[in-house]
């Protein structure tokens, strides 16, 4: 919750990863993990992690892009991709991938930053100088219900950590 709340207040603590999908013969719609925000540079390979890998830069087309193609399943090595950005978001190839080599789908992606998880010892998946501010606004969240007399000066302690951070 707090993190949604950090991207609700204009700081967007996402991340760049590289993932790589293998492609199918005649499958043009992949679904993707459901932490990607949005794909930022893609590129097709082939002979993927070999010394003759050969990458392709392909490149976006919109909704109307796509839909306007009269001949969706044309295989071919796909140059083209559409990205939805759904709650699961998938990625369309054009031309849908032939069987004339072994393709791979290799994209950087925005993804969310991951929650902590206090059991397991993980730290949020935040930058440091961030640390303070979500300790101090969890402080106040959980203050609001178990400690309600000290949730003003913890807001106030929350909007200064939130100051320093942002700055």
């Amino acid at each position: 919750m707090l993190t949604s709340e950090f991207s609700n207040r204009g700081v967007n603590l996402w991340k760049v990863e590289l993932i790589s999908q293998l492609l199918a013969q005649g499958t043009a719609t992949y679904t993707l993990p459901s932490r990607v925000i949005m794909m930022v540079d893609a590129y097709r390979s082939t002979n993927q992690g070999q010394t003759d890998q050969t990458d392709i830069f392909i490149t976006p087309i919109s909704r109307d892009d796509y839909a306007a193609y009269p001949q969706k399943q044309t295989q071919g090595p796909p140059n083209q991709y559409w990205f939805d950005r759904l709650i699961t978001p998938t990625v369309t190839l054009y031309p849908v991938p032939d069987g004339a080599a072994t393709y791979y789908l290799n994209y950087y992606a925005w993804v969310q930053a991951q929650d902590s998880n206090i059991p397991a010892g993980e730290t949020p998946d935040l930058p440091i100088r961030w640390y303070d501010a979500a300790c101090a606004g969890l402080a106040w969240r959980v203050s609001r219900v178990y400690a309600p007399t000290k949730t003003k000066d913890l807001k106030m302690e929350y909007d200064e950590a939130w100051k320093f951070a942002g700055t």
